[in-house]
């Protein structure tokens, strides 16, 4: 017998379905943010994925190529939490963990 966990981000998916276009992220895009991101969002990004949810008002996004605008944006002195962008909304907002 299968036992399926349920996604710890359930209630996101939910209210906020993902688009026909999300597709699971890479399997090293998710090696390479264990430990920096929470489990439960790297469990969506690997079992649900990248892209837009809840009609296209919230975008998951890889971190990588969004790094370096956000680090222009906000300079961190050494040694404090890393900032990682996660997801875009329709304004062009960059959102970030911390």
């Amino acid at each position: 017998m299968v036992f399926l966990r349920r996604l710890a981000l359930h209630l996101f998916v939910k209210t906020h379905p993902p688009s026909r276009q999300v597709s699971p992220a890479p399997r090293e895009l998710v090696s390479a943010y264990e430990g920096v991101l929470p489990d439960s969002l790297l469990d969506l990004w690997r079992r649900k994925g990248l892209g837009f949810y809840g009609d296209l008002q919230l975008a998951l996004i890889d971190p990588r190529p969004w790094q370096s605008v956000l680090d222009r944006w906000i300079i961190s002195p050494p040694g404090t939490a890393p900032r990682v962008p996660i997801a875009l909304t329709p304004f062009g907002t960059l959102l970030y963990y911390r």
